[in-house]
């Protein structure tokens, strides 16, 4: 379990709270507002992932070793997992529950094994890094004041800087009001007539801006033209 901090708000929200279960790798992802309290933590566990999957044996957070259960009640709850298989009078039920058993068992071996493989081989790129952060997985580019991203970034995005040149990008590029990129055609790259029904309609390749020559597409000639009408290839 971990908290995304510093997002931009959004609804009245600008926390994310991420629950991960370790065998399966299941998420759920829940929005809360900071501050936040452990009583609130709790709360939204017992709403959106206690009523599904039951009391977790254990959670390794971050921010700290306190099960919601806990922080609520102040006191360690009970563990209601299964230990040993039981014994039953129908052997139909007992067979069932010893391969479940058996699958559980198997799926937790194989993890163990995935996580010490990935341990390895992470550990041979791992460097030792030290930046100012906002959160515990995030941190906050220096942008200028007209720039039109979001400053804070996953740490996962930081990469090394290679050499002493410095390739300043002037111009960011063109965003809607929701921040998506505005695209608008630079080129033709090709032209081709296909049939539709009985109509045989022009199509042209073309080169968006924003965008590299592998993503350009095939429009049709007519609509790419009535969209865009100042476009003069």
């Amino acid at each position: 379990m971990d908290f995304i901090t510093g997002l931009p708000m959004s609804e009245g929200k600008d926390v994310i709270m991420v629950v991960v279960d370790r065998l399966t790798k299941y998420a759920h992802f829940v929005a809360l507002t900071h501050p936040y309290t452990a009583s609130t933590v709790a709360r939204l566990f017992f709403d959106n992932i206690f009523k599904l999957h039951g009391l977790p044996s254990s959670i390794v957070s971050d921010r700290g070793k306190m099960t919601p259960y806990e922080a609520l009640y102040g006191e360690k709850p009970q563990q209601l997992a299964m230990g040993s298989i039981p014994t039953t009078s129908t052997a139909g039920v007992e067979d069932h529950l010893h391969h479940q058993a058996v699958i559980l068992q198997l799926l937790k071996d194989n993890l163990a094994t995935v996580r010490e493989r990935m341990k390895h081989f992470a550990d041979k790129k791992r460097t030792e890094r030290e930046f100012q952060r906002i959160g515990a997985v995030a941190y906050k580019l220096q942008l200028p004041s007209h720039s039109k991203i979001h400053s804070v970034f996953h740490v996962s995005l930081l990469k090394r800087k290679i050499g002493d040149s410095v390739v300043p990008i002037v111009n960011l590029p063109e965003v809607g009001s929701e921040g998506q990129l505005l695209i608008e055609p630079v080129a033709i790259l090709d032209r081709r007539i296909v049939r539709k029904g009985n109509v045989a309609v022009t199509q042209v390749l073309v080169q968006w801006a924003n965008a590299v020559p592998e993503d350009a597409t095939w429009e049709e000639w007519a609509a790419l033209n009535e969209k865009f009408p100042d476009f003069h290839p």
